[in-house]
């Protein structure tokens, strides 16, 4: 899978649904399999990011470098 998605989770017995679009539209996620490997892009994603202050330097350093260079 590449791209965005969503992951719909449900507080009753409902079953998660995973939802992505692109050029060919809307694409609703609802066999098992298809939802577990969102999730499993999801987990390995959150493990890969920066945390919360250091997303916020990260953002203000690109901020800095495009104010005094613009292009």
């Amino acid at each position: 899978m590449s791209g965005w998605f969503t992951i719909f989770g449900f507080s009753d017995d409902t079953a998660d649904v995973g939802y992505t679009d692109g050029p060919g539209g809307s694409l609703y996620l609802e066999d098992s399999e298809d939802v577990r490997r969102c999730t499993l892009m999801f987990g390995h994603l959150l493990g890969i990011a920066v945390n919360a202050a250091d997303s916020i330097a990260l953002i203000g350093k690109v901020i800095e470098e495009l104010e005094r260079d613009p292009r």
